[in-house]
């Protein structure tokens, strides 16, 4: 009787305990989140000199005595049905109007015990009917979703496998050409018991269809990371391919290391070592196709004995390149090496000396230089003047470089000096005015010398507020001036904007900025009797990168209807996917703004979104509704 009772207790708290881990797991967005470890208490162990042993109708035990179930897990599971109006208004494609009529089911449980395996499915079918301006109906069915499974989530080495399925047409995208995305993931990951190492390996996959054909990125990557005593190793490498139909293939390998090492107080000693490949194959017309490989090794030691005026640092670099395209072919080797030693008697005054040594080789050259360097600093110390606090350095040095056929020398003295002022506003904002002004003269002697004199203005106003806990303000502006007269006549303006910060505008909304307004201005003017080719110069370059975003919780004052508005914009734009990036599109969104209003009332709940962006270069606006009841456990 005792045996049965035991075994009852037991099956109840294995039971007990999958509930408890299953509805933990369902008071999560995400039944694979990681941010809980539960601990099982050991089984109170058999009386002494009795063996367990199976009664009659109850489960097989295993070998350390606990039963052992087999049948299906609890299932967590539910669904949405939704019908939604779609408007897109497209530069390229013109005007088209959709209703689409979606199911989806969603489900997670776990095999054998939740801290096993976890899985999970969202499954979504899509039926489309479009009108487009030609008045042609277009009849399309859509399958989506996203499975997931999760293998010894807690433990010391978790597998993480995604599936996911997803369309431009009902996930809110906004495109010049519609396309469907598959999205594979694969990360293993590995941390012993005892030792202080780490490593992870993943694999990635996406694949875009549309009416381009495809576009299919692989992407391997894998890490490794040691400390261990005074050491510190850290490797890393990844290779990506991308594959278009209508453009060709990309590949780029990338593969780095980096061992830190302190040998003592006084010496530290960082080794780098990066290696870059990079191929591309061009299937268009001109079917232009080459690669570019750089290897780079680079060790430097920083000697900084404490309580000692003496400082020093070496150096040893390794740089290799070839590339190809086409006809052509360029190789290029260089090693050098580097050592310096500062002595600084007092706070303010330091001289210094550097030796530098690099040969070069090409297939159609080969040379070595060397070159000395002796210097002198000294800062002042600061002096204040009420709320104003003054600045200013000096400084000389003398340097000749040496090649097989050409030398150089040259002196060099500057000196500067900056202002600057800090107001207290209040207990939580300050703001802070800075000034600043250098002049540089430099006498040159020799093959290809140049000699200049170059003065810089700099002005910058800065504000700072932090109203609460978690909210920070910062807005800054800068403006800088630079200008060189000599063999080569150059002015350089830079206008530089920044604004970042969280606001707390009610109880209910919230609004968040982070915006980076820069503008270059340059001209350039050689001489006529100088070596370089005489004419003028005036480059301009203008660029802005904003991520601004609103929510409030209720919005016109109703309850349950929440707004959201989010804002981005960068004119700098870079084709990521076409470097190995999995998640990246292959248009360039310069602009984007994006605002959904959603209300919920029980297991209804409607969401309008109205979105406008410009998608390579041509404009596109969207709106969509949506109507969903949800059904289940979700």
């Amino acid at each position: 009787m005792s045996g049965h009772r035991c075994e009852a207790t037991r099956r109840s708290r294995r039971a007990l305990l999958g509930a408890m881990l299953l509805l933990h797991g369902a008071a999560q967005p995400d039944v694979f989140a990681q941010d809980a470890v539960i601990e099982v208490a050991e089984e109170p162990p058999a009386p002494s000199g009795e063996a367990p042993t199976d009664a009659p109708g109850a489960e097989p035990l295993a070998d350390d005595g606990v039963p052992t179930r087999w049948g299906v897990a609890p299932i967590r599971w539910g669904g949405t049905l939704s019908l939604g109006l779609r408007h897109r208004d497209s530069d390229t494609a013109g005007r088209s109007n959709e209703r689409q009529y979606e199911a989806r089911l969603r489900a997670n449980s776990y095999l054998v015990q939740p801290w096993y395996a976890r899985v999970g499915a969202d499954l979504a079918f899509t039926l489309i009917d479009a009108d487009t301006d030609g008045g042609s109906a277009l009849n399309a069915t859509s399958l989506t979703g996203t499975t997931t499974l999760n293998v010894f989530p807690l433990s010391r080495f978790p597998f993480l496998a995604t599936l996911s399925l997803s369309d431009s047409r009902t996930d809110g995208a906004i495109t010049e050409t519609e396309y469907q995305r598959t999205r594979l993931s694969l990360r293993q990951e590995y941390r012993p018991p005892r030792d202080s190492w780490s490593s992870f390996a993943q694999y990635d996959m996406s694949r875009l269809t549309g009416s381009f054909g495809s576009d299919t990125v692989n992407r391997l990557a894998g890490g490794y990371q040691l400390t261990r005593n005074r050491h510190t190793v850290t490797l890393d490498g990844s290779y990506a391919r991308n594959d278009r139909e209508d453009e060709g293939s990309v590949s780029d390998l990338v593969a780095s290391g980096r061992h830190s090492f302190r040998a003592s107080d006084a010496l530290a000693i960082e080794t780098l070592g990066t290696l870059t490949d990079a191929r591309f194959d061009d299937a268009g017309s001109a079917g232009f196709s080459g690669g570019n490989r750089t290897l780079q090794a680079y060790s430097f030691a920083n000697w900084t004995p404490p309580e000692s005026v003496w400082r020093g640092t070496a150096s040893v670099r390794y740089l290799g390149t070839q590339a190809n395209s086409g006809q052509s072919d360029i190789s290029l080797q260089s090693v050098g090496s580097t050592a310096s030693l500062n002595y600084q008697p007092n706070r303010n005054l330091g001289v210094y000396g550097a030796l530098s040594a690099t040969r070069t080789t090409s297939r159609t050259t080969d040379f070595f230089t060397h070159a000395e360097t002796l210097g002198a600093n000294y800062t002042g110390d600061p002096l204040t003047f009420g709320n104003y606090s003054y600045n200013w350095y000096g400084s000389g040095s003398f340097s000749t470089v040496s090649a097989d056929d050409a030398d150089q020398r040259a002196s060099t003295v500057g000196g500067g000096h900056s202002l600057n002022r800090n107001w207290l506003l209040d207990d939580e904002s300050s703001l802070t005015l800075s000034a600043a002004q250098n002049l540089t003269i430099t006498r040159a002697t020799g093959v290809d010398a140049l000699s200049s004199r170059t003065l810089n203005h700099t002005l910058g106003l800065a504000w700072r507020a932090r109203p609460a806990e978690g909210l920070l303000t910062y807005v800054s502006a800068n403006v800088s001036d630079s200008r060189t007269r000599g063999d080569i006549d150059t002015n350089f303006r830079l206008y530089n904007l920044q604004a970042n910060g969280t606001w707390r505008l009610s109880p209910r909304s919230e609004a968040s900025a982070n915006i980076t307004w820069q503008r270059t201005e340059q001209r350039r003017e050689a001489r006529e009797d100088s070596l370089f080719s005489s004419g003028t110069e005036a480059p301009r370059d203008t660029n802005l990168s904003a991520n601004l975003s609103y929510n409030h919780n209720r919005a016109f004052g109703v309850v349950n209807l929440r707004y959201s508005l989010r804002f981005t914009t960068n004119t700098f734009q870079t084709d990521t996917r076409l470097g190995g990036n999995p998640d990246a599109t292959r248009e360039r969104v310069t602009r984007d703004l994006d605002q959904h209003l959603r209300y919920r009332v029980g297991r209804l709940h409607t969401d309008l979104q109205i979105r406008v962006a410009t998608v390579d270069g041509k404009k596109n606006a969207l709106v969509f509704l949506k109507v969903s009841r949800d059904f289940g456990s979700f």
